[in-house]
C-alpha cells in the first residue's frame, strides 16, 4: 500500500516496515524535530540549531570519479542538494558566505568531512571493490582538500 508521510499513521507504518527489515526501532523525522542527519554538529556549533542541509558540487564528484576510477555519483555523498555549473571544489571557498539558490538564501557554515558511509553504495549497501577506501583516496588525490567533499548550510530565508 501507499503510506502518507504527512500523517502520523503513515509515518508509523513506514517506521514499522523499515524497523522490521533492519531489526531496530526506526523514527522518521519530519523536519519539525531538532534532528540532524549525519555526523555533524555544524549547525549547533554555529547557530545552536541542528537543522542544516548538505550541498554537493557535481563537478567535485566528477573529479573524484576521474581520479579514483570508481563509479562515484553524487548519491554516494548523500546530499540534500546537488549543484551543477560551477568549477570543481569551488564550494571550498564559500565557508562563511551567503549563497542564493533559487529564491532561498543559504549561509554556508562548514565543509563536510567524509566518513566511512561513502565507502558503501547508497543503493546496494555494497562496499567498493578490493576494500578501497574513498575517504583516504579523496585525501590522497586532492591533498589541498583533504577528506572533505560538500558543505553544510543553514537556510537563512526560504524561497
Amino acid at each position: 500500500g501507499v503510506a502518507d508521510l504527512g500523517t502520523p499513521s503513515g509515518r508509523a507504518l513506514v517506521e514499522d516496515v523499515i524497523g522490521s527489515r533492519v531489526g531496530a526501532k526506526v523514527k522518521l523525522c519530519t523536519g519539525g524535530e531538532a534532528h540532524q542527519f549525519g555526523n555533524t554538529q555544524s549547525g549547533v556549533r554555529h547557530h545552536n540549531d541542528t537543522r542544516t542541509i548538505h550541498l554537493v558540487n557535481a563537478a567535485s564528484v566528477r573529479a573524484v570519479a576521474a581520479a579514483t576510477g570508481l563509479p562515484v555519483t553524487a548519491a554516494v555523498f548523500r546530499p540534500n542538494v546537488v549543484l551543477e555549473g560551477i568549477a570543481a571544489w569551488e564550494e571550498e571557498s564559500w565557508i562563511g558566505k551567503t549563497l542564493r539558490v533559487g529564491g532561498s538564501q543559504l549561509e554556508i557554515i562548514s565543509r563536510t568531512v567524509r566518513c566511512d558511509a561513502i565507502n558503501n553504495n547508497p543503493l546496494t549497501g555494497e562496499r567498493w571493490p578490493d576494500g578501497r577506501d574513498l575517504v583516504t583516496e579523496i585525501a590522497e588525490h586532492f591533498p589541498a582538500i583533504g577528506p572533505y567533499l560538500g558543505v553544510y548550510a543553514r537556510v537563512v530565508s526560504g524561497g
